[in-house]
């Protein structure tokens, strides 16, 4: 079991052998990130943080929030809208996704009532691909790299 990785980091940070867990943590991925919660049974704190950064919102539908439930659920430490993921990735994607149906909604509901403002279901469409190429973007892996890693697992 020692021969891990994630569990030779965490032999050195034991025995003293590194100064911090930042010295470690910036340079690791969110396949380590997942691994490590696995392996040594660590979550992503509860609620703390919005995982989801994008901000665009066309008819003011804006992305839900993504946030981790601490725990509760080992199995989907991931939260959006009631619903819980594995993965943060797939977190991103709902949020991304109910995103484009409440502005396809809007759309549509602008359409038949003549107050459209030029917008079409491919608007939403659209902002979509942005919302997921955002969350694509490696949120986890940037705020690890960033130094940020307290505000994504706590043991």
């Amino acid at each position: 079991m020692l021969s891990s990785p994630i569990s030779l980091v965490f032999l050195a940070l034991a025995t003293g052998a590194l100064a911090s867990v930042n010295e470690v943590l910036p340079r690791m991925d969110l396949g380590m990130e997942l691994e490590m919660r696995e392996e040594f049974a660590v979550f992503p704190r509860a609620g703390e943080t919005n995982f989801q950064t994008f901000t665009a919102a066309l008819l003011s539908k804006v992305a839900d929030p993504v946030i981790a439930n601490g725990g509760s659920d080992p199995t989907k430490p991931f939260t959006c809208n009631g619903d819980t993921f594995s993965t943060l990735t797939d977190a991103l994607k709902r949020s991304c996704s109910n995103q484009k149906n409440d502005c396809a909604k809007a759309v549509n509901d602008a359409l038949s009532s003549k107050t459209d403002g030029g917008l079409q279901v491919s608007d939403c469409d659209a902002q979509e691909k942005e919302c997921n190429s955002a969350g694509a973007g490696g949120l986890a892996s940037k705020d690890l790299q960033d130094g940020k890693a307290d505000q994504l697992v706590f043991c």
